[in-house]
């Protein structure tokens, strides 16, 4: 969660931008910076603040992929 004062006629104005690593890989820890999130107004960056992975993400194997795949499509069918 990001907060940040501002003129309520100027709220509607505000965008963020989120900014994630190309080049991530497996394993991902818990509180690693996977990205960047930008407050912008504009062209002006009113805040930045880095966005951390909420979870371990261990590597998986292919057997591993090929089994997630598989309940995907189960629950399709549903």
């Amino acid at each position: 969660q990001v907060g940040i004062l501002t003129e309520k006629n100027n709220a509607a104005a505000l965008r963020t931008d989120l900014d994630l690593e190309t080049n991530l890989e497996a394993p991902i820890q818990k509180g690693q910076q996977v990205g960047t999130l930008s407050v912008m107004d504009g062209e002006t960056v009113l805040r930045q603040v880095p966005v951390v992975a909420a979870e371990d993400c261990p590597r998986q194997s292919l057997l591993d992929l090929f089994f997630w795949l598989i309940s995907c499509i189960g629950m399709r069918k549903k």
